[in-house]
């Protein structure tokens, strides 16, 4: 038998309910609380060392409850059962049963953080009238909505350290992205993203020659966008540009290692590479980069311009890396698929799904 005062730390619907009472428990204490909503209630034990002078015989859900008198109580269960799984299964019956002879507006369900949050799970949260620039990555762990990677937001930076998570973030991005965005995918030495080569609508590249390919596309669609931009100001003189190119069908490009991709273009020995990727971000080119933060140590100007950018996520813990500064306090554990989606100086944690 045990004994102990619990006090109400938090009651959101009913803040004075049970303050300050005494709790006589019989059985497990984890056992009663399981039997409070986890929604509206936080409870904290503190047991004394006195123990209860009425003698019981100990019976699970059974106790006594003081405030001005001592009362005994028996906890309410939904369902008779031998074993936690009957008393589960049990309350599933009674829940369809209700739902079989309820005809009236369904109510919202109570948004609960799964065990484990996979590609197929993440589908279930996502926004039915989410647009095709929005590519679903994670849940909130705060208030368990969905987050996106907002292609309209512009070119974003994706760092973290060495096993933070950020390949299966580039996988997720990919798995998720719509199949009508034209995508480049510009790889690294261990080809982890090979998988999506064949894809619709991607152009995959891996070496040298395809950097150079990539360049010249850019290049042509750079013009292309910018006399289209020309010809719309002639007709619309107030037209702005940021709203021009935002008009556009995005194009994705996404980079599984910023500083192997940098040294590619370096070696490609053309003067104006830099200048093309800078320039791609004002025509709704948008780039994704994956970058571990202990090797971003370029100071070229594509690379400046990559962590100028005010959107990005950090896989894993915040303070291992620098180019996102925040003034709030983050949580900096090591929980698997956790990371951070900074937007603006906001920034979100959040459960990144992960792509089986």
């Amino acid at each position: 038998m045990l004994t102990g005062q619990a006090y109400i730390a938090r009651c959101a619907n009913q803040r004075s309910l049970f303050l300050k009472s005494r709790f006589f428990l019989y059985g497990s204490p984890t056992g009663f609380l399981q039997h409070l909503n986890p929604h509206s209630l936080s409870v904290g034990l503190y047991f004394e060392k006195d123990r209860t002078k009425y003698d019981l015989k100990e019976v699970k859900g059974r106790g006594l409850v003081k405030t001005e008198d001592v009362n005994i109580i028996q906890i309410y269960s939904s369902y008779s059962m031998k074993s936690d799984d009957e008393y589960v299964d049990g309350v599933k019956r009674i829940v369809n049963g209700i739902n079989d002879v309820y005809t009236g507006n369904r109510p919202k369900a109570i948004k609960m953080m799964p065990n484990e949050l996979n590609k197929d799970i993440l589908d279930n949260y996502v926004d039915e009238n989410a647009g095709s620039n929005l590519i679903p990555i994670g849940l909130d762990l705060d208030d368990v909505n969905c987050q996106y990677i907002d292609l309209l937001k512009g070119r974003q930076l994706l760092v973290g350290s060495t096993a933070s998570g950020r390949t299966n973030l580039l996988k997720l991005i990919l798995s998720n992205r719509n199949d009508s965005i034209k995508t480049y995918i510009v790889d690294d030495k261990s080809l982890e993203l090979y998988s999506f080569r064949d894809k619709k609508s991607v152009d995959y590249i891996h070496n040298l020659d395809g950097v150079k390919m990539f360049l010249e596309e850019m290049r042509s669609l750079i013009e292309e966008r910018q006399l289209a931009f020309i010809k719309e100001q002639e007709l619309n003189p107030s037209m702005l540009p940021k709203l021009f190119f935002a008009s556009l069908p995005s194009v994705l490009v996404v980079v599984a290692e910023w500083e192997e991709f940098m040294s590619l273009v370096t070696d490609t020995k053309d003067l104006s590479a830099e200048k093309i990727i800078i320039a791609a971000s004002e025509v709704n080119i948008v780039f994704l980069a994956a970058a571990n933060c202990n090797r971003l140590k370029a100071y070229d100007l594509a690379t400046k311009h990559m962590k100028e950018s005010i959107f990005g996520i950090v896989t894993g813990s915040f303070s291992a890396q620098t180019i996102f500064s925040s003034t709030v306090r983050t949580r900096n554990d090591n929980s698997s698929g956790t990371g951070y989606i900074i937007e603006n100086s906001v920034i979100r944690r959040i459960q990144i799904a992960k792509v089986d």
